[in-house]
């Protein structure tokens, strides 16, 4: 589910709703962290991403963007509090993505009691983009 649902297609999309009033240094900052993340790269990517300042223009980008990178790196139990805090953004896209994979964090981290109730409310929703992933998961893990 969870290579499904990350291809560099639909972070590409991400990117293109970066704050444009970013500076120009942290949006180059960004996107050096995203060709590593694409190169799996995570290490490298999370030791570059963790330096990024906190403003609050870009910091759900952030959070959703380390915390991406811990699960890809089989770290779930650092993605779940940064995946979290990137939900609070005012981006729509930004909040279906990071409650979707801290869900799968949830799922990786075996706690499926906490994944359970967001793969509900995700598969029931049928404008959520991973409506028919979160079903998946669901009878999977059932």
């Amino acid at each position: 589910a969870y290579v499904e649902s990350f291809t560099p297609d639909s972070s590409d999309e991400l990117l293109k709703e970066f704050p444009t009033d970013a500076s120009v240094d942290v949006r180059q900052q960004f996107l050096d962290a995203f060709t590593k993340y694409k190169a799996g790269k995570y290490d490298q990517v999370i030791d570059k991403v963790k330096t990024l300042p906190d403003d609050k223009k870009t910091v759900h980008y952030k959070n959703y963007f380390l915390g991406l990178s811990y699960l890809a790196n089989q770290q779930p139990t650092d993605a779940i509090p940064l995946l979290q805090r990137a939900q609070a953004s005012s981006s729509i896209q930004l909040q279906q993505k990071s409650e979707w994979f801290l869900a799968l964090a949830y799922v990786k981290n075996q706690e499926k009691e906490k994944a359970l109730p967001i793969l509900k409310r995700i598969s029931t929703d049928k404008a959520n983009p991973f409506a028919s992933l979160a079903e998946r998961v669901l009878q999977k893990i059932k």
